[in-house]
């Protein structure tokens, strides 16, 4: 009686082990996919293809070209990028860098070049290199001056200078404004200012130009 006693504890306790072992075992996956913190502040980027983007296998990468997501534009070329956080990424077209951009902590985008350009909030990807073009305005006297750039192929850019009453003039004894022109298609452009033109610049893919204008 006394041996099987013995026999009948042992075999308990040997029950014991297997049973909290494969419950240790059940456990474990549990644990390792419990999902990870994530620190810092996280971004949506809107993102638009133009009409002349001519790409179908757009994918976001790290600047390295590691694929991070699938870029699929809806019918008029706007897409999603994100969530993410601060930092450079690239875009890619198959096996093909398209251009690389930087997302700062306030979710601005710092920097955009190949064929990507950007206003700051808007992530654009164009069919070629985009130009840009510099105004150095030499403006006579106070007022609120409305500048519109046309490009040969309809697009139109805008800006408005406001210089208030009362603003001491510049050393040139005028007020010297420098206006920025991003994400221009090659081809010729036509800057007015209140409706009346003022200059025009041919920009090549890819150039960043720079011209002069004088309003009285």
């Amino acid at each position: 009686m006394k041996h099987n006693m013995i026999r009948l504890l042992v075999a308990a306790a040997v029950l014991g082990c297997v049973v909290l072992g494969a419950a240790a075992d059940s456990a474990a996956p549990v644990e390792e996919a419990a999902p990870a913190l994530i620190e810092g502040p996280v971004w949506q980027v809107a993102f638009r293809a133009e009409p002349d983007a001519d790409a179908d296998a757009l994918r976001l990468c790290t600047p390295d070209g590691v694929p991070l997501a699938q870029i699929e534009p809806d019918a008029d070329g706007d897409a999603a990028l994100g969530p993410l956080r601060p930092g450079s990424y690239s875009v890619y077209d198959g096996k093909t860098e398209l251009g690389r951009f930087l997302l700062a902590d306030n979710a601005a985008i710092l920097r955009a070049d190949g064929r990507l350009w950007t206003d700051g909030e808007l992530l654009h990807l164009a069919g070629q290199s985009p130009a840009a073009l510099t105004v150095r305005c030499e403006i006579a006297r106070p007022g609120c001056y409305t500048f519109t750039l046309t490009g040969s192929n309809g697009s139109l850019r805008s800006a408005v200078v406001s210089i208030p009453e009362g603003t001491a003039p510049d050393a040139c004894g005028c007020y010297l404004r420098h206006l920025l022109f991003e994400g221009l298609h090659p081809g010729v452009w036509w800057l007015l200012e209140g409706g009346a033109p003022c200059a025009a610049q041919t920009l090549a893919a890819g150039e960043t130009a720079q011209i002069g204008v004088e309003i009285p």
